[in-house]
């Protein structure tokens, strides 16, 4: 992660920053934005950057940098910023799906096994909470909270077979191109 020491660095200074960032929405491309860094966060082996920006605190995946500029001016730090508080908004905010856009997802018991290393415990809770019985296979479905379409996918992929898509169409065909692109990638004997 080539931006995460710069990103500490200016951390510490409270130092102002411009990213270009890769976003998977409103509109998936690239933006650029001008930052004042307020902390980072580790969540299940990703990290995360607090943000001040035009539009309050908010929250970007540090893998999402496409490039990072430290500006020569510094900020003031807001008076009593809680990064811990923050955070748990944020976290609140992607579990309630404020998207409103959902997965059908079926699990195997494996799959149910990973999802807390995948999505952490609290949303683990909440996916778990919709758990139906189990299918003639064996796989039990559950609805997750979508933030995007990339987004659902990149989870899903982290749980290989133990998971299978089913809706929304557009899921299951992202994670279908996927997959056949890396099938051609590692083609059999």
């Amino acid at each position: 992660m080539p931006h995460l020491l710069a990103l500490a660095e200016a951390l510490w200074q409270d130092q102002v920053v411009e990213v270009q960032y890769r976003r998977w929405s409103p509109r998936p491309g690239e933006v650029t934005r001008r930052l004042e860094p307020l902390g980072l966060v580790l969540k299940a082996g990703v990290w995360y950057l607090v943000a001040a920006g035009g539009s309050g605190a908010r929250t970007y995946r540090v893998s999402s940098i496409v490039a990072l500029t430290a500006l020569p001016e510094h900020f003031i730090r807001p008076d009593g910023f809680d990064l811990g508080a923050v955070w748990e908004e944020h976290v609140d905010r992607y579990e309630r799906a404020e998207t409103g856009e959902v997965a059908v997802v079926r699990l195997t018991a494996d799959g149910i096994a990973a999802l807390p290393g995948v999505l952490g415990p609290k949303a683990t809770r909440l996916v778990l909470a919709t758990l139906e019985p189990p299918g003639p296979d064996g796989r039990r479905a559950v609805t997750m909270p979508m933030e995007s379409v990339p987004h659902a996918a990149w989870l899903l992929l982290r749980l290989g077979a133990g998971a299978q898509a089913v809706a929304p169409p557009e899921l299951v065909r992202h994670l279908t191109e996927h997959v056949q692109e890396l099938a051609r990638l590692y083609p059999g004997p």
